[in-house]
């Protein structure tokens, strides 16, 4: 959102789903899984790990 704008309902529902699509994720995989799914996805994107 831009700075000095109101929130719209819309942004703030999208806000709490991916917050809460984390909360999820966060809580079925280790941090062990979670380091390897990073990894992964950086090669796919071609960035350093």
């Amino acid at each position: 959102m831009r700075h000095n704008k109101e929130f719209t309902n819309p942004a703030l529902l999208s806000g709490l789903w991916v917050f809460l699509s984390m909360l999820e994720i966060m809580d079925a995989y280790s941090q062990e899984e979670l380091d390897s799914l990073k990894a992964t996805a950086q090669q796919f994107l071609g960035k350093d790990v």
